[in-house]
């Protein structure tokens, strides 16, 4: 970022007025981009976006002003990730906007909506933080957010104190010079920032994240590709992939009494039994098509109720409940002459069953990713239940208290 304003700082003070057009033009898509790799990096360092919705799950949801944000539920993070993105691919619109039309009017007007856009966009990434500040501590987000904008900050304001500055007497001429060499000088201590604020000892092995070194080509490949750009698009603004079904954790963790999830999960389908410590999904309607005629009544295109669907013979297969004395309770291991028919694969289902296993062979390879071949340094942090983790952090606060 800061070599970036650094050369274009020069460029409008050197170069012709046709360079330092183009590289005004390429340093504002780059302030778009930047925000989007920032919250590609917080939500790296928490494991991702599904290692977030689940490790909060069970959270009380945060206080901010007269709202209650839950970030465990899928519509919030997609709202908030939503907020965030919609910047990303405005700013650049924007951009080409100001360059073809050249009317005050409609100056005034894309001005205002970049300042809605980037408003909405600081206020998405504000709660994020807020919301996952304890598991953003070790990570010092706040000195790398600082330094980040602290770039467009310093260039916004202080052309706007130079324009007033300007109107009032103070300058009367070389504005433009005045401001770009202040740029300039100003990019030393702001990178000096950056370099504290994304230290190199962030990602060495003692980290608790798992991380990998790629091959000098697949790294640039990775740094200059936009197929993550278009997928986050497509992920978050066309396809549906944030329901409470497609980020369900495998334990049976209850939501927060103040969290609203409990009451979203219920009307999608979730059922919970054995007190709460299992718990499964009702079938779709949808997937009525997809049985076979033999399993159509008992599976769901007739209503049913929980107690004969918790004994269809898959459920219980797939929800058995050890009881402790080497052995499942009978209770869980059905038999029944449906179920070999309800787990026939329809042709569609065996195609992506065989192209999901050519993924993983190629995943298993020594270099690992099949897109972007790595060597892994470390791996990642071993996984560790809800249930461990609160024991953990009882005995942790308990020899803490003594």
């Amino acid at each position: 970022m800061v070599p970036l304003f650094a050369i274009n700082s020069f460029a409008q003070l050197y170069l012709p007025k046709w360079a330092a057009f183009v590289c005004n033009f390429i340093c504002e898509f780059y302030e778009a981009f930047v925000i989007y790799a920032f919250y590609t990096l917080l939500t790296n360092l928490l494991g991702g976006e599904r290692q977030i919705i689940y490790s909060t799950t069970g959270r009380a949801p945060v206080h901010i002003w007269m709202f209650k944000i839950d970030i465990s539920d899928p519509e919030t993070y997609i709202a908030l990730k939503r907020m965030i993105m919609q910047f990303v691919y405005i700013r650049p619109a924007i951009t080409i906007a100001m360059f073809l039309f050249r009317r005050p009017v409609l100056k005034l007007l894309i001005t205002i909506l970049y300042n809605i856009s980037i408003t909405f966009a600081l206020q998405a990434l504000t709660v994020f933080y807020v919301c996952l500040k304890g598991d953003l501590a070790p990570f010092r987000v706040v000195t790398k957010f600082l330094s980040i904008k602290s770039v467009v900050f310093f260039s916004y304001w202080q052309s706007l104190l130079m324009a007033i500055f300007s109107h009032f007497g103070l300058f009367t001429s070389n504005l433009k010079t005045i401001q770009y060499s202040l740029l300039c000088i100003e990019s030393v201590p702001i990178a000096y920032l950056h370099y504290t604020a994304f230290s190199c000892n962030d990602y060495t092995a003692t980290m608790r994240f798992g991380f990998a070194r790629m091959r000098c080509y697949a790294a640039f490949h990775d740094v200059f590709g936009t197929q993550d750009l278009k997928h986050d698009f497509l992920k978050t603004f066309i396809w549906n992939k944030y329901s409470t079904r497609d980020f369900d954790s495998v334990e049976a963790v209850l939501d927060h009494p103040d969290s609203r999830m409990r009451g979203k999960r219920i009307a999608a389908g979730l059922r919970y039994k054995y007190g709460g410590q299992c718990k499964y999904w009702l079938p779709k309607a949808s997937l009525a098509r997809l049985l076979t005629p033999e399993s159509r009544g008992l599976y769901g295109t007739e209503p049913i109720s929980t107690s004969q669907f918790e004994n269809t013979p898959s459920h219980r297969s797939n929800n058995s409940r050890y009881n402790g004395d080497d052995a499942y309770s009978g209770d869980d291991l059905g038999d029944d002459d449906n179920f070999e028919e309800s787990q026939k694969l329809t042709i569609s289902d065996e195609r992506d069953y065989l192209e999901d296993e050519e993924l993983y062979e190629k995943a298993r390879r020594s270099y690992g990713d099949y897109n972007y071949p790595v060597i892994t340094v470390r791996e990642s942090e071993q996984y560790i239940s809800f249930q461990d983790r609160l024991d953990r952090n009882m005995i942790l606060g308990y020899f803490e208290s003594v």
